[in-house]
């Protein structure tokens, strides 16, 4: 079974993530990831719909023991409701944020929401014995519940009080990789227009002969 990696790049809002996602895709090259089996979602294609659909196809397929690489690069945010006047006591959703998210007067439109992409990746760790999550955006920390019930995960679930963000336990043969703390920032490099972690990572990574969860 071939190695398999989705590599997710939103430019929401002018975010520069194609030079972070083409060096991820070009380190996988070399780590014996074919061509084809790089999938990647930037530009216009890096919306809400696209993104649950390549996650999708990724569940679709036994990937044993192959490695399986899901990246993500562009904002996390925290959709915050309800509380008092000066802000207090809010409720905080936590969304990736695809290109084509709205903002209007109802709230959020076309976001991912944490517990949405919770249920995308724990169909494909049903699937594949040695899979990787690399989030490299804010929040990140609070994007996945993977210990949690699939049958039983809500939006509920990915509600956080500002504190009581916090991260479950990951699956046994899953790897998470995340930017930033629940509550905390991913940064860019202004100059390299690069992100920071995702060149942190791969000059730590560097020396590695594959990539293996």
């Amino acid at each position: 079974m071939p190695a398999r990696a989705l590599l997710i790049g939103s430019g929401y809002g002018g975010l520069p993530v194609d030079p972070g996602v083409d060096r991820v895709a070009a380190w996988l090259h070399t780590r014996a990831f074919a061509p084809a089996e790089l999938h990647r979602l930037t530009g216009a294609a890096a919306t809400r719909a696209q993104i649950l659909a390549g996650l999708a196809d990724l569940a679709a397929r036994d990937h044993g023991d192959a490695p399986v690489v899901v990246y993500y690069a562009g904002h996390g945010y925290l959709y915050r409701s309800g509380g008092d006047a000066d802000g207090y006591d809010h409720i905080a959703t936590p969304l990736l944020v695809p290109v084509g998210l709205r903002r209007t007067a109802a709230g959020i439109q076309y976001g991912l929401l944490a517990h949405e992409f919770t249920r995308a990746l724990q169909a494909i760790a049903a699937r594949a014995r040695n899979l990787s999550v690399i989030l490299d955006c804010c929040h990140a920390a609070a994007m996945l519940h993977l210990d949690a019930a699939p049958d039983s995960i809500t939006t509920l679930d990915n509600l956080h009080t500002p504190n009581n963000l916090h991260t479950p336990d990951p699956l046994a043969h899953v790897v998470v990789l995340t930017a930033s703390s629940a509550g905390g920032r991913a940064h860019v490099d202004p100059v390299r227009e690069s992100f920071n972690f995702a060149d942190a990572l791969l000059a730590a990574v560097a020396r590695c002969p594959t990539w293996d969860a």
